[in-house]
């Protein structure tokens, strides 16, 4: 059963449209409490959205969060993106379809993994025609969000010692990191802890000066500035620490290139989903 729920917020913005269908197995009530600040934060002047959430089991699966001029699912993970990221503004191009296939093979391909060494990480964003400026910038995305223990345990069991040269703050930080990650057992696998652990809910260019203190919680992130193949990355990694308003920019335009990477296939066949979950029968 679907019910339709309309929302209306007065802030200001140029885009018409959101849609999202990650928000699943929530209950209506968290759905659209998380939702609420997503409108805001969107800036949507006069615009009215309709939230239709499907009960299931209990649980309330959000379908569709839509406005008249939605093109499909993929404007909504931008506009998505746009409206949680914080920190700097940038226009959303609209208008890519989706894709009518999915796997997860194609995407570990192409994502760098945390314990990856640099120039593998650059390799991967090259081939999407993206550049290490560009890499660089974006993987300063992760001044905000989680990181999990079977992706940093390698790091604060390996040289994160050595990258902060036996800093006594960095030493604390370690203990605390090891307390939430054990050395031994999976069991704390799905542990999560702040990959910027200063300002963990700001977008903001701390997550360079954590770089630069060594104490990167992943190693594909502090490979950008420990590395000595780093020559151009860690220049880069100098420069967004002390001028953050060069990282905001360069932020910026690096998620509308990331947002626009030409795959061939979805330009030909592309097509605009009528429900997000599923491809068009």
């Amino acid at each position: 059963m679907a019910k339709k729920f309309l929302l209306k917020e007065t802030t200001k913005i140029h885009m018409n449209q959101i849609s999202i269908e990650s928000l699943t197995r929530k209950s209506k009530k968290a759905v659209i409490i998380y939702l609420v600040p997503v409108l805001v934060r969107a800036k949507v002047e006069g615009v009215k959205f309709w939230l239709v959430i499907i009960e299931d089991n209990g649980f309330g699966h959000l379908q569709k969060l839509y406005h008249e001029k939605t093109q499909a699912f993929y404007d909504a993970v931008l506009l998505v993106c746009w409206s949680q990221v914080g920190g700097p503004y940038w226009d959303v191009p609209l208008g890519r379809k989706d894709s009518r296939s999915a796997g997860y093979a194609l995407t570990d391909t192409n994502l760098p993994t945390a314990d990856e060494g640099l120039i593998f990480i650059i390799s991967k964003f090259i081939s999407q025609g993206l550049s290490v400026t560009d890499m660089v910038a974006l993987s300063g995305a992760h001044t905000i969000g989680k990181a999990r223990c079977v992706n940093f345990k390698k790091r604060i069991y390996g040289d994160f010692l050595m990258t902060t040269s036996l800093n006594p703050i960095s030493h604390t930080y370690l203990s605390n990191l090891k307390s939430v990650c054990p050395p031994i057992g999976t069991e704390s696998d799905n542990n999560e802890t702040a990959m910027d652990y200063v300002t963990p809910n700001l977008f903001d260019n701390s997550y360079y000066h954590v770089l630069l203190r060594g104490e990167g919680l992943i190693n594909s992130d502090q490979e950008l500035y420990s590395s000595f193949l780093g020559i151009q990355t860690k220049k880069l990694v100098e420069e967004y620490a002390v001028n953050p308003i060069a990282f905001f920019e360069q932020f910026a335009e690096s998620m509308v290139k990331l947002g626009n990477i030409t795959n061939l296939e979805t330009c030909v066949n592309g097509e605009v989903r009528k429900n997000c979950r599923y491809v068009n029968t």
